[in-house]
């Protein structure tokens, strides 16, 4: 790339100022899920990253009934984190520095996924919008304002699921048309503070065409995604999706993996995590994890659970 300036060129500085604006992933990321609790129901569990020790996050006893549709954490540390979950049209903030404690929001339709950004915004997608609640990242305020998002125009098509970026200015999306999903990158704008916008002009940047079937999706790295794709119910496989349009990488998939999730790295690899699907010797489901990256991933049980999820 060559920076000009009124006719001239302007040389690259000597040093990289700018890797300081690249967001980074926790150094040691935990990761949560659902796990079953017993006879009384569901709980969420946090991995510690630097221990391997299962630890439980407290939940109100009315919430240990029935799982979450969906599931996100703030990026701050155990014990500070704001853990978000859904089900049906009402979302739930759980600060874990006030435990037991639960504050309520009514959504306008069915909720589908969240997810976070690094600024501490909380990304709601439902059936019918996509909405988002500022500075909630550590202390959520008792009645939480979700601000409706101008998204693009799908016509009969819906949001499956988005994850943003912990640089607050990319989603990805899995778009779902007719039963065929889609992935898609959008930008996420800004028009005079009074509005926010993901894919302004319907600006749909169109990657992992050669993915069959994307039914779960995450964010790898700054430059790529990790895709879960189901071709009929038991066969899946995993992908690493360059953000370029190039072709996309098979990785070796667990059998019966239902949901993905991975950690925006630190180093030099992401740590990448699945769920497999309830089994006959294994009911509740398992989760299994990988440090060693998607090129040779080395991958092993660490608990009983679903849905797991990292920071973000």
């Amino acid at each position: 790339v060559v920076l000009k300036v009124n006719g001239r060129q302007v040389p690259p500085p000597s040093q990289q100022p700018y890797a300081q604006w690249v967001p980074r992933g926790p150094t040691k990321a935990p990761m949560y899920f659902q796990m079953p609790s017993g006879p009384s129901g569901h709980a969420v569990a946090a991995l510690r990253a630097t221990k391997s020790q299962v630890g439980s996050v407290p939940l109100p006893k009315a919430l240990a009934d029935r799982t979450f549709k969906s599931m996100a954490v703030s990026p701050e540390h155990v014990g500070s984190a704001v853990l978000a979950g859904c089900r049906g049209k009402t979302l739930y903030l759980m600060p874990q520095a006030h435990a037991g404690r639960v504050i309520t929001a009514p959504l306008v339709s069915p909720c589908t996924s969240l997810s976070w950004d690094n600024a501490g915004n909380l990304w709601v997608v439902s059936t019918m919008q996509i909405s988002v609640i500022t500075g909630a990242g550590t202390e959520p305020p008792p009645h939480p304002v979700l601000t409706g998002v101008l998204a693009p125009t799908l016509d009969k098509a819906r949001i499956q699921s988005m994850k943003v970026a912990p640089d607050g200015v990319r989603a990805a999306l899995l778009i779902n048309d007719g039963g065929i999903s889609r992935i898609r990158i959008a930008a996420i704008s800004k028009n005079s503070g009074q509005y926010t916008y993901v894919a302004q002009d319907n600006q749909l940047l169109r990657v992992g065409t050669d993915v069959p079937h994307p039914i779960s999706l995450a964010w790898l790295d700054p430059d790529h995604l990790l895709v879960l794709s189901q071709d009929g119910r038991h066969k899946t496989q995993l992908y690493e999706v360059p953000l370029n349009g190039g072709q996309s990488t098979p990785i070796v998939t667990p059998r019966g993996t239902v949901s993905v999730a991975a950690s925006w790295p630190s180093g030099p690899d992401p740590t990448m995590a699945v769920a497999i699907a309830p089994t006959a010797a294994s009911p509740n489901g398992v989760i299994q994890l990988t440090k060693t990256g998607p090129l040779n991933p080395n991958w092993h049980v660490v608990a009983k659970g679903e849905t797991p999820v990292f920071p973000g």
